[in-house]
């Protein structure tokens, strides 16, 4: 579950933005929008992830996912999903793995793909496989994109902020 203002379904997930077909909301570890779309590159994303993002339902935000269920199999179910997304906090990214495997839950939910699929993102493609008791596992490559350093009082804010003490 996402934290939502109040207790809604998921999907389709009530918000008051409508320019696209009604949303799901899903939480694999971190909360999810996901809409389902004819065509990723034509919407604008940042614009539509602003207005979702304002919606009071969402009080935590969310990662907002635009996805295209492409290459049909002879069933009509999706080989691949196609998706751009919109990190809370971030922005567009090239890749996010949580959005992948957030976006293949809600197509299996829907009947859209089947129990393997892959999905593509600006970044590259990766593999999403539900197992026989209903786990999602997400396959694919990495690739360092930033080196950086923290500087120690900021891990101690943050352990302090999840209540641990740091060592």
């Amino acid at each position: 579950d996402i934290p939502l203002a109040r207790a809604v379904e998921t999907d389709p997930l009530p918000l008051a933005f409508t320019e696209l077909p009604a949303a799901a909301a899903v939480s694999v570890g971190n909360p999810h929008v996901v809409f389902f779309v004819l065509d990723v590159d034509e919407p604008p994303l940042a614009r539509i992830a602003e207005e979702v993002l304002a919606d009071p339902l969402l009080v935590d935000g969310a990662n907002i996912s635009l996805v295209a269920a492409e290459e049909r199999d002879a069933r009509g179910r999706a080989r691949l999903l196609r998706m751009r997304v919109f990190e809370r906090g971030v922005g567009p990214t090239p890749s996010c793995g949580s959005a992948a495997v957030a976006a293949a839950a809600v197509a299996h939910r829907r009947g859209l793909v089947s129990d393997m699929v892959a999905v593509r993102q600006p970044g590259g493609q990766l593999g999403v496989t539900r197992d026989a008791q209903g786990h999602f596992w997400l396959a694919g490559p990495t690739a360092l994109v930033a080196r950086g350093l923290l500087a120690a009082e900021l891990l101690e804010d943050a352990a302090e902020v999840a209540g641990e003490v740091p060592a």
